[in-house]
């Protein structure tokens, strides 16, 4: 086998390795494979190196301690040692970056009902008792029970006590009578903030009109609220 056929060979396997690597991920610090022909006259070997990447930390006092994310993905280095001695590199590093939550500790259980701006005691014209992230007012009858979060899209308006909950919680609900889904802190009530003073949590979630919340049927004092970000 001539000696530009069997390099050919060797830039083949190679490429077929990388992809190997691609497609498992493999968290190694270091890894040599050795790939030797079968040819009994002439030998070869191809070493490829797996290189870990860095994981650099951002570190956030808006979201709980127990929360991390994934901001960056890392990815190993990828490199090879050819016929020749030559060291390829087929592929750069990438760091992997975490965003590390410094607030408070935010998973609760508690009560959830729902309410819409015509309920009793509501003020019927529908406005919330927290300003935007803009400082602007916002109506349940004029924009709406969902609020476009730059981070977290359209999510829920929730009525809490805000002496725990301040104005632009978000927050990840969940129990047996509804699907789970992510609500942000724009209102307050008094049975809220009694609730709290009483010991215990609990949150409304707006609709429309009274008796879409009822027609709901939303309603459990076994609810789960996790903290995905305190206030605005």
């Amino acid at each position: 086998m001539n000696i530009y056929l069997f390099e050919l060979i060797g830039k083949w396997i190679s490429t077929l390795i990388l992809c190997f690597i691609n497609l498992i991920d493999i968290n190694l610090k270091t890894d040599n494979m050795a790939m030797m022909n079968d040819n009994i006259t002439k030998s070869s070997i191809q070493t490829v190196e797996l290189v870990m990447y860095d994981t650099n930390y951002i570190y956030n006092n808006k979201i709980p301690y127990n929360i991390n994310n994934v901001i960056v993905k890392g990815e190993q280095a990828v490199s090879y040692v050819n016929s020749k001695g030559d060291k390829i590199l087929l592929r750069e590093p990438t760091n992997e970056i975490i965003e590390q939550g410094l607030g408070y500790y935010g998973n609760y259980k508690g009560r959830l009902t729902s309410y819409g701006p015509d309920c009793p005691g509501c003020s019927k014209t529908g406005t919330v008792s927290c300003k935007t992230v803009n400082n602007e007012s916002y109506s349940l009858i004029k924009d709406g029970v969902f609020y476009n979060d730059e981070e977290y899209g359209n999510v829920r308006i929730l009525a809490a006590t805000r002496k725990v909950f301040p104005c632009g919680t978000i927050v990840k609900v969940s129990n047996d009578k509804t699907d789970t889904f992510y609500g942000i802190i724009m209102d307050t009530g008094g049975d809220m903030i009694k609730a709290w003073d009483e010991g215990y949590i609990w949150m409304d979630a707006a609709y429309s009109s009274q008796e879409e919340a009822f027609n709901a049927h939303i309603t459990s004092s076994q609810t789960f609220y996790e903290v995905q970000r305190w206030g605005w």
